[in-house]
């Protein structure tokens, strides 16, 4: 079965997903507030 593109129209309060699980190290989570949200409290 294909995926449905959901759009924030479709979400309501009280939705629930499921997703697969993804480990992430401290580097790649800074890493990633640098590039896009490089606030002190995010990359400290």
């Amino acid at each position: 079965m294909p995926k449905r593109l959901l759009y924030l129209d479709d979400l309501q309060v009280g939705d629930n997903f499921i997703s697969g699980e993804h480990v992430l190290v401290k580097e790649e989570i800074i890493s990633f507030a640098n590039q896009y949200d490089p606030q002190l409290f995010h990359t400290v």
